[in-house]
Protein backbone atom coordinates (compact mmCIF):
# COMPACT_ATOMS: atom_id res chain seq x y z
CA UNK A 1 0.00 0.00 0.00
CA UNK A 2 2.70 2.56 1.20
CA UNK A 3 4.65 1.39 -2.44
CA UNK A 4 1.44 2.04 -4.43
CA UNK A 5 0.82 5.86 -2.50
CA UNK A 6 4.26 6.48 -3.51
CA UNK A 7 3.70 5.46 -6.84
CA UNK A 8 0.49 7.45 -7.19
CA UNK A 9 2.39 10.23 -5.85
CA UNK A 10 4.69 10.49 -8.47
CA UNK A 11 2.51 9.71 -11.23
CA UNK A 12 0.16 12.84 -9.87
CA UNK A 13 3.64 14.87 -9.92
CA UNK A 14 4.34 14.31 -13.56
CA UNK A 15 0.93 14.44 -14.74
CA UNK A 16 0.63 18.30 -12.82
CA UNK A 17 3.88 18.91 -14.30
CA UNK A 18 3.43 17.75 -17.80
CA UNK A 19 0.17 19.64 -17.65
CA UNK A 20 1.95 22.85 -16.41
CA UNK A 21 4.23 22.52 -19.61
CA UNK A 22 1.34 22.40 -21.86
CA UNK A 23 -0.54 25.22 -20.38
CA UNK A 24 2.34 27.21 -20.75
CA UNK A 25 3.31 26.17 -24.20
CA UNK A 26 -0.67 27.34 -24.91
CA UNK A 27 0.05 30.89 -23.10
CA UNK A 28 3.33 31.51 -24.82
CA UNK A 29 1.70 30.40 -28.28
CA UNK A 30 -1.56 32.76 -27.34
CA UNK A 31 1.11 35.43 -26.54
CA UNK A 32 2.59 35.09 -29.97
CA UNK A 33 -0.65 35.15 -31.94
CA UNK A 34 -2.07 38.20 -29.99
CA UNK A 35 1.38 39.95 -30.97
CA UNK A 36 0.74 39.21 -34.51
CA UNK A 37 -3.04 40.01 -34.36
CA UNK A 38 -1.62 43.71 -32.76
CA UNK A 39 0.98 44.21 -35.54
CA UNK A 40 -1.57 42.93 -38.68
CA UNK A 41 -4.14 45.63 -36.95
CA UNK A 42 -1.58 48.17 -36.65
CA UNK A 43 -0.45 47.45 -40.23
CA UNK A 44 -3.93 47.83 -41.46
CA UNK A 45 -4.62 50.80 -39.56
CA UNK A 46 -1.59 52.39 -41.11
CA UNK A 47 -2.68 51.37 -44.61
CA UNK A 48 -6.03 52.19 -44.08
CA UNK A 49 -4.59 55.68 -43.28
CA UNK A 50 -2.44 55.89 -46.39
CA UNK A 51 -5.31 54.97 -48.40
CA UNK A 52 -7.43 57.34 -47.21
CA UNK A 53 -4.92 60.53 -47.32
CA UNK A 54 -4.41 59.11 -51.49
CA UNK A 55 -8.13 59.29 -51.57
CA UNK A 56 -8.74 62.52 -49.92
CA UNK A 57 -5.76 64.15 -52.49
CA UNK A 58 -7.48 62.12 -55.34
CA UNK A 59 -11.11 64.04 -53.81
CA UNK A 60 -9.27 67.32 -54.10
CA UNK A 61 -7.44 66.97 -57.58
CA UNK A 62 -11.07 66.05 -58.68
CA UNK A 63 -12.80 69.09 -57.34
CA UNK A 64 -10.33 71.36 -58.65
CA UNK A 65 -10.56 69.75 -62.22
CA UNK A 66 -14.25 70.42 -61.90
CA UNK A 67 -13.44 73.71 -60.88
CA UNK A 68 -11.63 74.34 -63.86
CA UNK A 69 -13.71 72.80 -66.26
CA UNK A 70 -16.82 75.04 -65.66
CA UNK A 71 -14.63 78.05 -65.34
CA UNK A 72 -13.44 77.14 -69.15
CA UNK A 73 -17.00 76.45 -70.09
CA UNK A 74 -17.86 80.24 -68.64
CA UNK A 75 -15.05 82.07 -70.62
CA UNK A 76 -15.73 80.49 -73.79
CA UNK A 77 -19.71 81.59 -73.34
CA UNK A 78 -20.67 85.38 -73.16
CA UNK A 79 -19.73 85.12 -69.03
CA UNK A 80 -20.31 88.73 -69.30
CA UNK A 81 -23.89 88.86 -70.58
CA UNK A 82 -24.80 86.26 -67.79
CA UNK A 83 -23.32 88.49 -64.84
CA UNK A 84 -25.43 91.44 -66.11
CA UNK A 85 -28.74 89.89 -66.40
CA UNK A 86 -27.83 88.07 -62.80
CA UNK A 87 -26.87 91.62 -61.51
CA UNK A 88 -30.99 92.47 -62.56
CA UNK A 89 -32.68 89.56 -60.23
CA UNK A 90 -34.00 90.52 -56.89
CA UNK A 91 -31.57 89.52 -54.38
CA UNK A 92 -34.11 86.46 -52.82
CA UNK A 93 -34.29 85.03 -56.20
CA UNK A 94 -30.85 83.30 -56.82
CA UNK A 95 -30.70 83.03 -53.43
CA UNK A 96 -33.33 80.82 -53.19
CA UNK A 97 -32.63 79.22 -56.53
CA UNK A 98 -29.30 78.06 -54.72
CA UNK A 99 -30.95 76.93 -51.80
CA UNK A 100 -33.78 74.49 -53.80
CA UNK A 101 -30.56 73.44 -55.99
CA UNK A 102 -28.37 72.59 -52.59
CA UNK A 103 -32.25 70.19 -51.12
CA UNK A 104 -31.57 68.52 -54.79
CA UNK A 105 -27.63 67.55 -53.90
CA UNK A 106 -28.94 66.66 -50.47
CA UNK A 107 -32.25 64.15 -51.79
CA UNK A 108 -29.52 62.70 -54.11
CA UNK A 109 -26.85 62.47 -51.84
CA UNK A 110 -29.53 60.04 -49.67
CA UNK A 111 -30.10 58.28 -52.78
CA UNK A 112 -26.35 57.58 -53.28
CA UNK A 113 -25.70 56.53 -49.55
CA UNK A 114 -29.36 54.65 -49.37
CA UNK A 115 -28.33 52.53 -52.49
CA UNK A 116 -24.89 51.64 -50.23
CA UNK A 117 -26.98 50.13 -47.42
CA UNK A 118 -28.91 48.32 -50.16
CA UNK A 119 -25.75 46.53 -51.16
CA UNK A 120 -24.98 45.92 -47.24
CA UNK A 121 -21.61 48.41 -47.50
CA UNK A 122 -21.40 50.17 -44.51
CA UNK A 123 -19.69 53.27 -45.58
CA UNK A 124 -19.73 56.16 -42.75
CA UNK A 125 -21.81 59.31 -43.67
CA UNK A 126 -18.44 61.36 -43.75
CA UNK A 127 -17.14 58.82 -46.14
CA UNK A 128 -19.81 58.68 -48.13
CA UNK A 129 -20.63 62.40 -48.93
CA UNK A 130 -16.72 63.14 -49.27
CA UNK A 131 -16.81 60.43 -52.43
CA UNK A 132 -20.33 61.39 -52.92
CA UNK A 133 -18.85 65.56 -53.48
CA UNK A 134 -15.89 64.22 -55.21
CA UNK A 135 -18.33 62.30 -58.28
CA UNK A 136 -19.91 65.89 -58.65
CA UNK A 137 -16.80 66.86 -60.58
CA UNK A 138 -16.88 64.67 -63.18
CA UNK A 139 -20.54 65.37 -63.86
CA UNK A 140 -19.60 67.60 -67.14
CA UNK A 141 -18.20 64.45 -68.96
CA UNK A 142 -20.66 62.34 -71.82
CA UNK A 143 -23.30 60.46 -69.55
CA UNK A 144 -21.66 61.35 -66.52
CA UNK A 145 -19.88 58.39 -66.74
CA UNK A 146 -16.76 59.42 -64.85
CA UNK A 147 -18.92 59.77 -61.88
CA UNK A 148 -17.48 55.90 -61.68
CA UNK A 149 -14.36 57.85 -59.91
CA UNK A 150 -16.73 57.36 -56.69
CA UNK A 151 -16.46 53.76 -56.82
CA UNK A 152 -12.68 53.73 -57.32
CA UNK A 153 -12.46 56.27 -54.73
CA UNK A 154 -14.46 53.88 -52.10
CA UNK A 155 -12.26 51.03 -53.19
CA UNK A 156 -8.74 52.92 -52.32
CA UNK A 157 -10.89 53.87 -48.80
CA UNK A 158 -12.37 50.50 -47.89
CA UNK A 159 -11.26 47.88 -50.60
CA UNK A 160 -14.79 47.71 -52.05
CA UNK A 161 -14.53 45.63 -55.91
CA UNK A 162 -15.18 48.36 -58.26
CA UNK A 163 -17.53 45.65 -59.97
CA UNK A 164 -20.00 46.08 -56.80
CA UNK A 165 -20.39 50.05 -56.46
CA UNK A 166 -19.67 50.76 -60.45
CA UNK A 167 -23.90 49.74 -61.00
CA UNK A 168 -24.87 52.61 -58.74
CA UNK A 169 -23.82 55.16 -61.24
CA UNK A 170 -25.56 53.74 -63.50
CA UNK A 171 -28.78 53.26 -61.36
CA UNK A 172 -28.49 56.81 -60.21
CA UNK A 173 -28.91 57.62 -64.11
CA UNK A 174 -31.56 55.64 -64.51
CA UNK A 175 -33.74 56.61 -61.70
CA UNK A 176 -32.84 60.19 -62.88
CA UNK A 177 -34.32 59.23 -66.05
CA UNK A 178 -37.97 57.95 -64.75
CA UNK A 179 -38.20 60.59 -62.26
CA UNK A 180 -37.65 63.48 -64.77
CA UNK A 181 -40.12 61.62 -67.21
CA UNK A 182 -42.85 61.99 -64.78
CA UNK A 183 -41.87 65.87 -64.27
CA UNK A 184 -41.41 66.40 -67.82
CA UNK A 185 -45.07 64.23 -68.63
CA UNK A 186 -46.70 67.29 -67.45
CA UNK A 187 -44.87 69.54 -69.62
CA UNK A 188 -45.42 67.11 -72.57
CA UNK A 189 -49.24 67.20 -71.89
CA UNK A 190 -49.13 71.21 -71.40
CA UNK A 191 -47.70 72.62 -74.03
CA UNK A 192 -48.41 69.48 -76.54
CA UNK A 193 -44.61 69.51 -77.80
CA UNK A 194 -42.37 66.28 -78.80
CA UNK A 195 -45.15 63.70 -77.49
CA UNK A 196 -43.35 61.36 -80.18
CA UNK A 197 -39.79 62.11 -78.61
CA UNK A 198 -40.58 61.44 -75.50
CA UNK A 199 -42.65 58.24 -75.96
CA UNK A 200 -39.91 56.70 -77.49
CA UNK A 201 -37.80 57.53 -74.57
CA UNK A 202 -40.06 56.26 -71.76
CA UNK A 203 -40.55 53.15 -73.56
CA UNK A 204 -36.35 52.84 -74.30
CA UNK A 205 -36.04 52.43 -70.79
CA UNK A 206 -38.83 50.72 -69.77
CA UNK A 207 -37.46 48.24 -72.46
CA UNK A 208 -34.55 48.31 -70.38
CA UNK A 209 -36.06 48.01 -67.18
CA UNK A 210 -37.80 44.57 -68.39
CA UNK A 211 -34.52 42.95 -70.09
CA UNK A 212 -32.91 43.83 -66.43
CA UNK A 213 -35.59 41.77 -65.24
CA UNK A 214 -35.17 38.37 -67.05
CA UNK A 215 -32.13 37.13 -65.67
CA UNK A 216 -31.90 34.18 -68.29
CA UNK A 217 -31.83 36.60 -71.09
CA UNK A 218 -29.11 38.65 -69.43
CA UNK A 219 -27.35 35.43 -68.71
CA UNK A 220 -27.46 33.90 -72.64
CA UNK A 221 -26.27 37.73 -73.51
CA UNK A 222 -23.36 37.23 -71.06
CA UNK A 223 -22.41 34.46 -72.25
CA UNK A 224 -22.05 35.27 -76.14
CA UNK A 225 -20.16 38.45 -74.52
CA UNK A 226 -17.90 36.07 -73.50
CA UNK A 227 -16.99 34.97 -76.97
CA UNK A 228 -15.99 37.98 -78.05
CA UNK A 229 -12.26 38.13 -78.65
CA UNK A 230 -10.48 40.70 -76.47
CA UNK A 231 -13.74 42.09 -74.52
CA UNK A 232 -14.73 38.61 -73.55
CA UNK A 233 -12.39 38.46 -70.51
CA UNK A 234 -14.88 40.82 -68.81
CA UNK A 235 -17.89 38.35 -68.52
CA UNK A 236 -16.95 37.23 -64.73
CA UNK A 237 -17.19 41.31 -64.15
CA UNK A 238 -20.15 41.81 -65.85
CA UNK A 239 -22.05 38.66 -64.17
CA UNK A 240 -20.65 40.59 -60.82
CA UNK A 241 -22.18 43.87 -62.20
CA UNK A 242 -25.40 42.13 -63.33
CA UNK A 243 -25.86 41.10 -59.86
CA UNK A 244 -25.36 44.14 -58.28
CA UNK A 245 -27.74 45.59 -60.59
CA UNK A 246 -30.63 43.65 -60.11
CA UNK A 247 -30.80 44.48 -55.87
CA UNK A 248 -30.49 48.49 -57.45
CA UNK A 249 -33.51 48.13 -59.93
CA UNK A 250 -36.04 45.51 -57.48
CA UNK A 251 -39.09 47.19 -57.61
CA UNK A 252 -39.24 48.17 -53.89
CA UNK A 253 -35.93 50.18 -54.73
CA UNK A 254 -36.11 51.20 -57.88
CA UNK A 255 -39.85 52.65 -56.59
CA UNK A 256 -38.03 54.52 -53.55
CA UNK A 257 -34.96 55.88 -55.41
CA UNK A 258 -37.45 57.07 -58.21
CA UNK A 259 -39.28 59.15 -55.79
CA UNK A 260 -36.24 60.43 -54.93
CA UNK A 261 -35.45 61.46 -58.31
CA UNK A 262 -38.95 63.02 -58.39
CA UNK A 263 -38.41 65.21 -55.20
CA UNK A 264 -34.75 66.39 -56.30
CA UNK A 265 -35.62 67.37 -59.87
CA UNK A 266 -38.75 68.84 -58.68
CA UNK A 267 -36.33 71.32 -56.53
CA UNK A 268 -34.58 72.30 -59.91
CA UNK A 269 -37.22 72.77 -61.76
CA UNK A 270 -38.52 75.37 -59.46
CA UNK A 271 -35.68 76.65 -59.09
CA UNK A 272 -35.70 76.99 -63.18
CA UNK A 273 -38.91 78.71 -63.03
CA UNK A 274 -38.19 81.33 -60.64
CA UNK A 275 -35.19 82.43 -62.71
CA UNK A 276 -37.25 82.60 -66.30
CA UNK A 277 -39.79 84.50 -64.03
CA UNK A 278 -37.15 86.78 -62.79
CA UNK A 279 -35.82 86.93 -66.13
CA UNK A 280 -38.74 87.46 -68.00
CA UNK A 281 -39.09 84.90 -69.73
CA UNK A 282 -42.74 85.06 -70.94
CA UNK A 283 -43.71 82.44 -68.78
CA UNK A 284 -45.31 85.09 -65.55
CA UNK A 285 -48.54 83.09 -65.10
CA UNK A 286 -47.46 79.64 -65.97
CA UNK A 287 -47.69 77.32 -62.77
CA UNK A 288 -45.04 75.79 -61.31
CA UNK A 289 -45.81 72.51 -62.17
CA UNK A 290 -45.58 73.65 -66.02
CA UNK A 291 -42.30 75.10 -65.71
CA UNK A 292 -41.03 72.24 -64.19
CA UNK A 293 -41.95 69.84 -67.26
CA UNK A 294 -40.54 72.06 -69.40
CA UNK A 295 -37.35 71.78 -67.57
CA UNK A 296 -37.09 68.48 -67.09
CA UNK A 297 -38.07 68.17 -70.97
CA UNK A 298 -35.28 70.67 -71.72
CA UNK A 299 -32.51 68.00 -69.55
CA UNK A 300 -33.77 64.77 -71.15
CA UNK A 301 -32.96 66.60 -74.51
CA UNK A 302 -29.68 67.02 -73.91
CA UNK A 303 -27.11 64.61 -75.79
CA UNK A 304 -26.36 63.28 -72.48
CA UNK A 305 -27.95 61.72 -69.03
CA UNK A 306 -29.68 64.12 -66.49
CA UNK A 307 -27.33 65.60 -64.00
CA UNK A 308 -25.19 68.77 -62.90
Amino acid sequence: LQSRSVQDFFMATFKHTRTSKVALKRRRVWRRMRARRRAGVARRGAKTLSNRGAMEKRILLGVVLGVVTYALIGLASDASQVIDALATLPWWVPLGALGLTVVNYMVRFAKWHYYLRCLGLEVGVGLSANVFLAGLSMSVTPGKVGEVLKSVLLRDAEGNDVARTAPIVLAERLTDLLGLFLIASLGVATFDYGRWAFAAAVALVLALLVVLHQPRLVEWLLMQWARLPIVGGLHVKLSEAYGVMRQLVGWRVLGVTTLMSLASWSMEGIAFFWMIEALGGGMIGASADKAEGVAAFAEKRKPEFPGS
